[in-house]
């Protein structure tokens, strides 16, 4: 755009448990690229078998990039949402000012030997910042890949969260709340089923998560591999 360097990207999702549209117009450093200032507004509808949302996001993030595959990030996102968990239907808005820490390092990007990532995030707001609820929640994910003998591949992850708040949990926003299960989480069970419920049974999802795998991978030829793991985790309060 305008032949700075800046871009605006328009993305469109529609799926059959998610549509999103978004836009982001993003302002790079002039002396580092990698480092820049973004712009974004978005609408997402989210419909599984636990919750369903809609939902309004303005977010403003800074993003600063340092050393090797590092990455700092100071954010302020303003959230409209109207939820619907178990029995309850309710409407919330959040101003959430918050920052991330990210580090990667693979030797390879596309099939990684070897490495590491990690994630560190906190986030939080309260009425006195036009928030509906008080709360601050604090998550961190990690994995990492160590190449054994015979081509083997030994692939861990941990992922976590907790929430303090003053509210009680049926007035955090279903975004806020955690749940666990589907591929990128507790495999064998299905996307966001597995949480605290209610009095009715209904998984309404909790403030506090913790989830870990294991992955024992063999490759087969250039392409291909087999794979046995073990996942276990849960959301709670």
């Amino acid at each position: 755009m305008f032949r700075r360097g800046q871009e605006l990207a328009s993305d469109l999702v529609v799926a059959q448990k998610l549509q999103m549209l978004s836009s982001t117009y993003t302002f790079p450093d002039s002396h580092r690229l990698t480092s820049y200032t973004a712009l974004k507004v978005g609408l997402e509808r989210e419909f599984v078998d636990t919750y369903d949302l809609s939902a309004l996001i303005a977010e403003a993030s800074r993003v600063r990039t340092f050393g090797r595959g590092r990455a700092l990030t100071f954010y302020l996102r303003l959230l409209q949402e109207s939820y619907t968990v178990g029995d309850q239907k309710s409407a919330s808005r959040m101003l959430l000012p918050g920052v991330r820490f990210s580090q990667r390092q693979w030797d390879n990007p596309i099939r990684p030997r070897s490495g590491y990532s990690y994630d560190l995030e906190v986030r939080g707001g309260g009425p006195a910042f036009g928030s509906s609820v008080g709360l601050v929640q604090a998550l961190g994910g990690a994995s990492a890949v160590f190449p054994l003998a015979w081509r083997l591949t030994l692939m861990t992850r941990v992922q976590g969260a907790v929430t303090a708040k003053k509210n009680p949990l049926a007035d955090v926003p279903a975004s806020l709340r955690f749940f666990a299960g589907g591929d990128q989480s507790v495999r064998g069970y299905s996307y966001q089923s597995l949480g605290p419920r209610d009095a009715s049974g209904a998984v309404v999802g909790g403030g506090d998560l913790l989830v870990g795998s294991l992955e024992l991978d063999r490759a087969i030829g250039k392409n291909w591999g087999a794979a046995v793991f073990y996942d276990a985790g849960n959301a709670f309060n």
